[in-house]
């Protein structure tokens, strides 16, 4: 359950870290919330079908240091460095330093991502034959690429550029509902039970109600953050009754009581 908390708890710490770095770069924020989220995500996967967690050379605990050495940097030096322009070696191209440092933090999770995926489908089809070796990790995948092409495609199409002027909201509103999907494959790789992780949740009808919304000129823009602020309220709410339901369940067949107090009778 430890690595459900994880799920959600990095969205909190890493979606500081981005409002420090990336400033008013709201795209690139969200694009590096997603990869790490998708990374997050893709570890689980893979140990649903290994039956084991197993980590690379850049993964989970690289990135705890790299981010406890950016929040040392920045109360030593102040935000105002990560605003500095600088120039990208070899291709001679403008950009933040906090845009650098991201991109870089991005880069280095790819080969990881790689290892990731051959490993599961090595596995998968070794198990499994060829047809549901590829089918099941594909299907098991299904829920948490929609939500992230649901929310870029929202992102790049919006009307009122819900992204630019409502970034916090937005990235928030994607990492709590990514959160909620990766707590649903680590249940799964627990409970040995894959339909934990169904193909469509609420999150997927939130960004697709909003978008419509917005889109059909439903939704203006001076309503937009209002909107989003009771999306993620609800979305939080959601999962918090949905781990309530999960904690209650595992601790009733172990006979723990959970929530509950009783009190004895003199």
């Amino acid at each position: 359950m430890d690595h459900g908390c994880d799920a959600m708890s990095t969205v909190g710490v890493l979606g500081s870290l981005l409002m420090v770095l990336l400033g008013s770069s709201s795209w690139l924020g969200l694009f590096v919330l997603a990869v790490a989220a998708m990374m997050f995500y893709l570890y689980h996967w893979r140990a649903f079908f290994v039956h084991h967690v197993e980590f690379g050379v850049f993964d989970v605990t690289e990135i705890q240091y790299t981010l406890i050495f950016t929040y040392i940097v920045t109360m030593v030096f102040g935000v105002g460095m990560w605003r500095q322009e600088v120039t990208v070696p070899y291709l001679q191209q403008e950009c933040t330093l906090g845009e650098l440092f991201a991109l870089l933090l991005t880069v280095c999770s790819l080969p990881t991502f790689l290892t990731v995926t051959f490993a599961t489908f090595k596995t998968a089809i070794s198990q499994e034959g060829v047809l549901m070796g590829i089918f099941r990790p594909i299907r098991y995948t299904f829920s948490f690429f929609l939500l992230s092409a649901i929310a870029l495609t929202w992102a790049a199409m919006s009307p009122s550029n819900a992204l630019e002027n409502n970034g916090f909201a937005f990235m928030y509103l994607y990492g709590v509902s990514a959160g909620e999907i990766s707590s649903r494959i680590v249940l799964a790789h627990m409970c040995k039970a894959g339909d934990l992780v169904p193909y469509l949740l609420p999150s997927h009808f939130i960004f697709a109600l909003i978008w419509a919304g917005e889109h059909f000129a439903v939704l203006s823009a001076d309503v937009m953050p209002y909107v989003l602020g009771v999306a993620v309220a609800f979305e939080v709410l959601y999962f918090l009754l949905y781990v309530r339901k999960v904690t209650s369940e595992i601790c009733k067949s172990m006979g723990i009581k959970l929530f509950v107090i009783d009190y004895k009778k003199e």
